[in-house]
């Protein structure tokens, strides 16, 4: 019983069946009507390749963390800021809506134009992208806080300051982690759009490199590899926010 709950048996098994009928159809090409290797072909081009593929993984993992880290504090500060203040809200609302819809791929070209095809290009794209979930997230994270919390602080004569930073974030912190893990996905998502699309260094350039050079082997070898760094972030995010939010979220989900 432990085991089973330290261990997602279904969801392997689930997979376990994917792979089986990955086999099944990869063996005859009728089936599929295009090169699709099998998955003990993908497996020796993941061995094979594991240094340089450990290495492209890498920094695409770095570059998309950093950019988590500007977009989402960006977002999240701008989401805070128009919740609590009128004029903050009135001043940058237009401005906010006009950038909102925008994909960040369509920028790639004004990217290139203005930060050259470095790194600044994909962590520039990445951040853009995953602002306006953390900016969506604390706004409305900030706005649903209970008039109760509020109302009861401004009784004890606390501070507006000290009103956002003890009672209104930490209320707002559940809704804001959970944009914040959404925008750390797309940031990812973006990452690897970016370098498959301007294909220098990373997993999606190296997943890009491999399709245009015809080893597909290699292709889905970095794209298991994409997938599973995608995996490990989604992971460890929701592993530090459960313990920010049982240590710094509201007091009754201190149990939880």
């Amino acid at each position: 019983m432990i085991f089973s709950r330290a261990v997602n048996l279904p969801g392997l098994a689930f997979m376990a069946a994917l792979v089986g009928f990955w086999a099944l159809v990869s063996i005859d090409p009728a089936l599929h009507g295009a090169s699709l290797p099998p998955p003990w072909e993908v497996w020796e081009a993941l061995i094979d390749e594991l240094p340089t593929i450990a290495a492209q993984t890498e920094g695409s993992l770095n570059r998309t963390l950093i950019a988590f880290a500007l977009g989402g504090a960006m977002g999240a500060g701008l989401g805070v800021a128009q919740a609590v203040s009128p004029v903050i809200r009135k001043t940058t609302g237009p401005l906010v809506e006009g950038l909102r819809p925008l994909p960040s791929v369509a920028l790639i070209p004004l990217g290139i134009v203005f930060m050259g095809m470095g790194d600044g290009l994909n962590i520039s794209l990445a951040a853009f992208a995953c602002a306006w979930p953390a900016f969506v997230g604390a706004h409305d994270g900030v706005k649903g806080v209970n008039p109760l919390l509020i109302e009861t602080a401004m009784t004890m004569n606390l501070s507006r300051g000290r009103i956002i930073r003890t009672v209104i974030i930490p209320a707002a912190l559940p809704a804001a982690a959970a944009s914040l893990r959404i925008g750390l996905g797309i940031a990812f998502a973006v990452e690897i759009s970016v370098e498959m699309l301007v294909p220098r260094h990373g997993i999606g350039a190296m997943a890009a490199t491999a399709a245009m050079a015809g080893r597909d082997a290699l292709l889905y070898a970095a794209i298991v590899a994409a997938a599973l760094a995608g995996l490990a972030l989604n992971h460890g995010f929701t592993r530090l926010t459960s313990t920010l939010t049982r240590r710094y979220g509201p007091q009754w989900r201190a149990g939880a």
